[in-house]
C-alpha cells in the first residue's frame, strides 16, 4: 500500500537518512548488546538478537533539546505481543551522539499523541514519551 506521503521528496530523504544512520551504527550497537541481525525495510525494529529488539531512530537535533524523546506506541505493542521475552531498546542517533533506553514502564512520561505535516499531508503518531534523562550514552571508550 502507497501512502501519499511516500512519493515526497522528504519521504525519500528520511527513508535514506535512516538507512544511513543504521549503517552507521549497527557496528556501534553491536559493541553494546552483541552480535545484531538486521531486519527487513519494514519490520517494526532494526535489529535483533536471542535477548535484545532495537528500533533506531536518526533525530536532527541534540538528545536534551526537548524534555522528552518519544517512540512509537504501536510498535511498543507489537514487541510486548510477539517478542515479549526479548528487551526493546530505543537507539536514537542525535547530532550530539548514540544514545538508548531500555523500555521501562516505569519510565513512560506520557502517552500521546504526534504529528507532522513536512510529507505533504497530516501524518498522525501515537507516541511513548520518557525523559532524556534515561537516555544512556554510548561508551567511546
Amino acid at each position: 500500500m502507497n501512502r501519499k506521503y511516500q512519493n515526497s521528496e522528504q519521504y525519500k530523504k528520511d527513508i535514506k537518512d535512516g538507512l544511513n544512520a543504521e549503517i552507521e551504527c549497527k557496528e556501534r550497537l553491536e559493541k553494546i548488546f552483541g552480535e545484531l541481525k538486521a531486519s527487513d525495510r519494514y519490520c517494526f525494529y532494526d535489529f535483533s538478537n536471542d535477548k535484545f529488539l532495537i528500533e533506531l531512530k536518526s533525530r536532527n537535533c541534540n538528545h536534551d533539546d526537548y524534555p522528552t524523546a518519544m517512540i512509537n506506541y504501536p510498535k511498543i505493542e507489537k514487541w510486548k505481543s510477539r517478542f515479549p521475552n526479548k528487551e526493546f531498546i530505543s537507539a536514537f542517533l542525535y547530532k550530539d551522539g548514540l544514545f538508548y533506553w531500555n523500555f521501562n514502564e516505569d519510565e513512560i512520561e506520557e502517552i500521546g499523541k504526534t504529528g507532522r505535516n513536512d510529507r505533504g499531508c497530516i501524518e498522525t503518531y501515537e507516541m511513548i514519551y520518557f525523559k532524556h534523562e534515561y537516555l544512556i550514552k554510548e561508551n567511546l571508550s
